[in-house]
């Protein structure tokens, strides 16, 4: 039998699955990647369903390594070949994979393409009744992935007459890692629903998945099959969203140049994940959709913790608050939206040490609970939720003392660029002077002058990375009279003297 020689590619890194995929030219050669997998037990699946003939793995893999997987492989499909790729540390387990059935093994170092096409037909000619093709037509699936993802600089549709018979295109496509949350089951049933839909209009396309996690079909189609086709699809995504309810399926619109493709996936992945928005809907059919503006805004971080360090705590988490509400109604990337809500969280949280509260387990509580929300409604809920107990938890520790003491740190950040000493702190404020130097040095291991440099140098970094004022006089700007001294504590506190920290963060 000559055909193309199906491949499954098994490594935990995606780095290195990704360079494997592009050490040979796999169509030409006579192989075809089928799948990827990412650890033992989703390779295992892998292989059921999809028979590869050669499958080339990872010895060192979570959940299950690639020795367990090479015994389990060999005892129930022995015609299929394995290639061990491993590092010198790993030889150990390669000679434990050659014993369990493996045929063949590479050391990473040395992987190069000419190495790694040796081995995969050393494999090849070892099936029993398989000769390589030796091919060159391209693989459709192949060719759209390598030309989406920028590896090719065009697509011949010449080498796809099939893919070119009528002048319409269509892009479907869902996250699987963010949907289906790395459910390889479920993720191989859709994809058989998919396919019978598309197959049984006698539709002909493409599929590929585009940074190991978006899984997209391009299909080429007559446009008065269009509603029934796209019924269909909808159904899909309704079981999707009734069972995997972060289920969301984005629909293209129309073009008719393949060559577009890879400006079209740019346009359906800025919202595949928008779902996040959209609790009542499980496709967007991007051909009817309005476009949402996506200028995210911008944030003042150094006013943000300006007020956490005065202890105006309250004050920081309602402009956190706004922030996050403002990227909301700017559909931001759900992924990042949660992501700086976790952030601000932390930076808020870890205030609460200063009264001997242990964090950590807050943090976890907290970043579970904003990860779990499926919707942005939810999510603003649950952020609200979490932020009152933090204010209700700050509201309780803080004592007439801390109040005082926030009041000085505030007096600090505001005047920090007159002559300031402790005495005067002390008596501006009506503070006993001993109380407050100790304050300081517990702070800071050099005290109240350490606490106030530290601000300064602060200061005049925010200063020499946006403006080209002279550093003499930047020095004055931020409280020293004596610009030599201004030289050498910015390089103590910065490990650069200015003038290189001018130039090298602006």
């Amino acid at each position: 039998m000559s055909d193309l020689c199906k491949v499954l590619i098994v490594d935990d890194e995606y780095i290195m699955r990704q360079g494997i995929k592009h050490l040979v030219n796999w169509d030409k050669e006579g192989f075809l990647i089928v799948g990827e997998a990412t650890n033992g037990k989703e390779a295992l699946i892998m292989v059921e369903e999809l028979k590869p003939h050669i499958v080339v793995m990872d010895v060192v893999m979570p959940v299950m390594d690639g020795v367990e997987l090479t015994k389990e492989v060999h005892e129930k499909y022995p015609d299929i070949k394995i290639i061990v790729l491993s590092g010198f540390d790993d030889f150990c387990y390669v000679k434990e994979t050659l014993k369990n059935g493996a045929m063949d093994y590479i050391l990473k170092p040395t992987l190069t393409g000419e190495v790694f096409l040796e081995a995969l037909k050393r494999a090849a000619d070892s099936i029993p009744g398989f000769s390589l093709s030796g091919n060159s037509n391209l693989n459709l699936n192949h060719a759209l992935e390598w030309y989406i993802a920028g590896y090719s600089d065009s697509i011949n549709i010449q080498d796809f007459p099939e893919f070119a018979k009528l002048n319409t295109y269509r892009m479907f496509a869902v996250d699987i890692n963010y949907a289906f949350e790395n459910d390889n089951d479920y993720v191989a049933k859709i994809r058989k629903e998919i396919r019978k839909t598309l197959d049984e209009a006698e539709i002909i396309f493409g599929r590929t998945v585009i940074d190991n996690r978006n899984l997209i079909y391009v299909f080429n189609y007559d446009i008065v099959y269009e509603i029934g086709v796209l019924e269909k699809l909808s159904r899909i995504a309704e079981r999707v969203k009734n069972v995997k309810p972060k289920g969301f399926f984005v629909l293209s619109k129309r073009f008719e140049k393949i060559q577009d493709v890879r400006e079209i996936y740019l346009q359906v992945e800025s919202q595949i994940n928008s779902g996040f928005y959209y609790d009542n809907k499980s496709i967007l059919n991007m051909e009817y959709s309005k476009e949402i503006q996506k200028e995210i805004p911008k944030f003042d971080y150094n006013d943000f913790s300006y007020d956490l360090r005065n202890g105006e705590y309250n004050t920081a988490i309602g402009k956190m608050r706004g922030y996050i509400e403002k990227c909301a109604k700017a559909h931001d990337n759900c992924e990042k939206i949660k992501n700086k809500a976790k952030n601000f969280i932390y930076n808020i949280i870890i205030m609460l040490e200063e009264y001997d509260i242990d964090v950590e387990p807050m943090r976890r509580k907290y970043f579970k609970e904003i990860e779990e929300t499926i919707y942005v409604t939810d999510f603003l809920k649950k952020l609200d939720e979490i932020l009152d107990e933090i204010k209700k938890a700050f509201a309780e520790n803080m004592t007439g003392t801390d109040r005082v003491m926030n009041k000085i740190t505030k007096h600090i950040l505001e005047h920090y660029m007159e002559p300031l000493d402790l005495d005067s702190l002390a008596k501006e404020f009506n503070y006993n002077y001993n109380y407050l130097s100790s304050y300081f040095n517990s702070k800071n291991k050099e005290g109240f002058s350490g606490y106030l440099n530290k601000i300064r140098i602060e200061k005049s970094c925010e200063i020499l990375k946006k403006e080209d004022i002279p550093i003499s006089d930047v020095s004055t700007m931020v409280g020293y009279s004596d610009h030599s001294y201004f030289c050498r504590v910015f390089k103590k506190t910065t490990g650069y003297t200015p003038s290189v920290y001018r130039r090298r963060f602006r």
